[in-house]
């Protein structure tokens, strides 16, 4: 790690910045009891994924452009600013991605750029800000003392681009306020909040501290939905699952020809273990070995249920393509 991605996290020790609100809240993508985790200087004990990561990476690299792309559209000018500190409430702060130049009596504007997926963008288009992003700006609002700011979304793979006027909400911020100066207390008295209540909370499945948080119990399996098939007509995707059908069939078909040929194998080499086929430049061995070792989960869950607790370890959710015959019933 470098000096200063160091210096960074420090730095966001030190308080509560813009995208801590909605996890002190308990708002869609975080929960107090990580973000104190996160405060007191608790090391994670599950790692992000490389495409998360990835993900962060992509939000950072395309900011100035986002801003650009803002400043083309509007007309409006903007700067890059230091990270500010609430004067009345030190533990209170936040990088503003950019400050608007003041154009009218209310002042400078907060400037806060996102990138959005195509779902999430087109979401935000019909229904405005998230929650999570509604209470950042508010508390950034809260910090500089501003009374008002844009928001700015960049899809990066169409390049689609929105941007809407948000003022500042001071009973939104009171809340705000009260809530984070609550949450700061407990950290600096290192009283922990309470676990999320639900073990199929997303923000559990998905959290960095979620070994150690729940004590090491094992996470839920993911929440089985019914699916709905709708009819795809698209020539691509015919073709595509028109090829796997072929391919499975001569797998299928594969398999039980070597199988065959396997037996016939074994026949032949008799009470031999182990052969050479030079011409074939292959070694062949037919031996007998231990079985594998496995764990009766269902009696440890019954007879030691503490210890089972301790060390069960549930790998990550995954997605996996499955393929049925119209009529047939999903396992």
């Amino acid at each position: 790690m470098s000096q200063t991605q160091e210096e960074w996290l420090a730095e966001r020790r030190l308080g509560i910045g813009g995208s801590d609100a909605a996890s002190v809240l308990g708002e869609k993508y975080g929960c107090p009891r990580a973000l104190f985790l996160d405060k007191t200087g608790v090391e994670p004990d599950y790692f992000h994924t490389e495409g998360e990561l990835n993900l962060f990476r992509r939000g950072h690299a395309l900011e100035p452009i986002c801003a650009a792309r803002f400043v083309e559209e509007t007309g409006m000018r903007v700067r890059r600013m230091a990270a500010r500190v609430s004067q009345n409430r030190p533990w209170m702060r936040v990088n503003v991605d950019r400050c608007i130049l003041s154009v009218d009596e209310d002042g400078p504007g907060y400037l806060e750029c996102k990138t959005a997926n195509e779902s999430v963008f087109a979401d935000m288009q019909a229904h405005g800000m998230p929650e999570h992003y509604i209470l950042q700006v508010q508390h950034g609002l809260s910090v500089t003392g501003w009374k008002w700011g844009e928001f700015a979304i960049l899809e990066p793979y169409t390049f689609q681009f929105m941007h809407f006027r948000f003022k500042r909400d001071e009973a939104l911020i009171a809340v705000v306020q009260d809530k984070e100066e609550a949450f700061w207390r407990m950290v600096q008295a290192g009283e922990i909040p309470a676990k999320l209540p639900d073990f199929a909370d997303d923000r559990c499945t998905k959290c960095v501290y979620r070994r150690g948080c729940r004590n090491a119990e094992a996470l839920p399996k993911v929440k089985r939905t019914k699916k709905v098939y709708v009819p795809d007509t698209t020539p691509e995707i015919d073709i595509l699952v028109g090829n796997i059908k072929q391919l499975d069939a001569r797998l299928e078909e594969a398999a039980a020809l070597k199988e065959i040929e396997r037996t016939k194998l074994q026949i032949l080499m008799g009470d031999r273990d182990a052969i050479a086929v030079p011409s074939q430049g292959k070694k062949v061995s037919y031996t007998l070995q231990s079985g594998s070792l496995r764990w009766d989960a269902q009696a440890l869950d019954a007879e030691k249920p503490e210890l089972a607790a301790k060390y069960k370890r549930r790998g990550e959710a995954h997605k996996v393509m499955r393929m049925y015959d119209m009529n047939e019933v999903e396992a």
